[in-house]
């Protein structure tokens, strides 16, 4: 079954963006995304098959580009869609780009538990 990212959407998504990624204790995956992307499309839809199974290991987000500009300034997202994974503050993994499931697995599901 999937389950659809959570958005962190509003006038505050900097601040939820650090209470919600940089504070959690557990890993979190964000997806940045641009609107109206196909390859967005098609990563949401991979993310989103892990959002339940790893529930207990992980949080998944999602934050969209065109309107909150200042992650692409602050990740140098060169390449979207692009998925950061963030343990305890640090960028522990990194995919951009339209990918597979099977680099998404070896990028970030592999690097939760380090």
């Amino acid at each position: 079954m999937y389950k659809p990212l959570s958005e962190l959407t509003g006038g505050n998504v900097h601040t939820q963006f650090t209470e919600k990624v940089i504070r959690s204790p557990l890993p979190v995956v964000v997806e940045f995304f641009k609107n109206n992307s196909g390859t967005s499309f098609l990563v949401d839809s991979i993310l989103a098959e892990f959002v339940e199974p790893l529930q207990e290991k992980a949080v998944f987000y999602k934050v969209n580009i065109d309107k909150h500009q200042l992650f692409n300034e602050l990740y140098h997202l060169n390449d979207l869609p692009s998925v950061l994974l963030f343990r305890k503050g640090s960028i522990r993994g990194y995919l951009a780009g339209p990918f597979s499931r099977t680099k998404f697995i070896s990028n970030i599901i592999n690097n939760l538990d380090e």
